[in-house]
């Protein structure tokens, strides 16, 4: 199945890069991800794109020269419409399409949101000129980043296309990334997630160092699944002349918890420092009783930015748990660099400057990502007892 489907794929890209004129490229790839997602997931393209439309209905008029401005109260009126629509059908669609229930599982739409909401509070602070309805469509129903990601800005999605034709550079880096995403997915994870299936069944009771195994498998899974699709996509994306942005960055090289989120889900990190953390920072800065307050107000706006995280990953309180115990890690940093060493400018340095605080730091960064990591693959009921079980409890 695989090698037919990798056939059908090299079929088309000699058709697309060898009939199809440079100008009917962008509108032929976009007619084929259509086609594509329909044919796969009917429900979920007529969910996101009827989001789609109503989003663009939504967007504020082109500024034109010399306008002044004058309809700013308007764009934020229009944004903030936007972003409710897109939360009620992302609740609803977690709601009422679940596993078993009367209506199929819709997918995409956690992704499709994030890139609307971006797009309407561009446009609202004018940063961004969305022209037709069918740029908008490309941009969301992209096949390659449809389901998992990268969550790309609009203008990089735009700026990144290429129709320079596929030179023998571009077509041998994209297929490395599709090999090595596809190398990832077969040779390490699927063994990988088969030991983690057997120390995580139901019923089975691990010994302390079979649990800490988990604990560490259940980390190389993550990584590894989620990052092998991005290669994926990104060679995928390549091949047709689209650039995509690189989502990861050895997260677990990270020497703080800050710096693991600058190198995980990349294109999620700063979607969420952009459109929660910063703004809800800058909101709650404005309130007399904070203001003289900047970490507690840090330590607000994260654990309330990487709760939305959580929730943003799942219905289940597993994920809103997990979103919480990242929070709380970065509440942590951020009071230990601000009170603890921000106070004493040569202790920071001599932490920053030393190998063996780093080590250290990354060692603790990555065995407390890790212990996060057990809900993803236990519900909360199951997990509380297996934590407990790691510390001998």
């Amino acid at each position: 199945m695989m090698f037919l489907g990798g056939v059908g794929v090299l079929l088309f890209l000699g058709l697309y890069h060898g009939l199809v004129p440079g100008r009917w490229q962008r509108p032929a790839f976009a007619a084929v991800s259509l086609s594509l997602l329909t044919w796969f997931f009917p429900l979920s393209v007529l969910t996101v794109a009827g989001l789609t439309v109503a989003v663009h209905a939504l967007l504020p008029p082109t500024p034109r020269e010399g306008d002044g401005g004058s309809d700013g109260q308007a764009g934020w009126g229009r944004a903030i419409a936007a972003t409710v629509l897109c939360l009620v059908v992302l609740v609803a669609q977690r709601e009422l399409c679940v596993p078993g229930g009367p209506i199929a599982p819709i997918v995409g739409v956690s992704y499709a949101a994030f890139r609307l909401i971006h797009v309407s509070w561009e446009a609202a602070r004018r940063r961004l000129a969305v022209g037709s309805l069918w740029e908008l469509l490309e941009y969301v129903l992209f096949v390659p980043s449809f389901l998992s990601g990268p969550i790309e800005r609009f203008a990089s999605f735009t700026g990144g296309i290429d129709r320079s034709g596929l030179s023998l550079d571009r077509a041998f880096w994209a297929a490395r990334r599709i090999l090595t995403g596809l190398l990832k997915k077969v040779l390490v994870v699927d063994p990988l997630r088969g030991v983690l299936d057997g120390i995580m069944a139901p019923g089975h009771l691990p010994t302390v160092g079979e649990a800490w195994l988990g604990v560490a498998v259940a980390s190389l899974v993550v990584y590894l699944d989620f990052s092998a699709y991005c290669d994926i996509a990104l060679g995928v994306a390549r091949l047709f002349g689209y650039r995509l942005s690189e989502n990861f960055d050895w997260p677990y090289l990270a020497s703080d918890i800050t710096e693991f989120w600058r190198r995980w889900h990349i294109t999620l990190s700063s979607w969420l420092r952009d459109y929660v953390y910063l703004p809800l920072s800058a909101r709650l800065l404005r309130v007399a009783s904070l203001r003289a307050r900047p970490v507690l107000v840090g330590v607000l706006a994260v654990t309330a930015t990487m709760v939305l995280c959580g929730a943003w990953h799942g219905r289940d309180a597993r994920f809103w748990f997990w979103g919480l115990g990242h929070g709380l890690l970065c509440s942590i940093q951020l009071v230990f660099r601000q009170r603890i060493v921000g106070s004493r400018p040569s202790t920071r340095k001599a932490l920053d400057q030393s190998p063996v605080f780093r080590a250290f730091s990354t060692l603790l960064t990555f065995a407390a990502v890790s212990l996060l990591w057990v809900p993803f693959f236990l519900p909360l009921e199951r997990a509380l007892p297996y934590w407990r079980l790691l510390f001998g409890l």
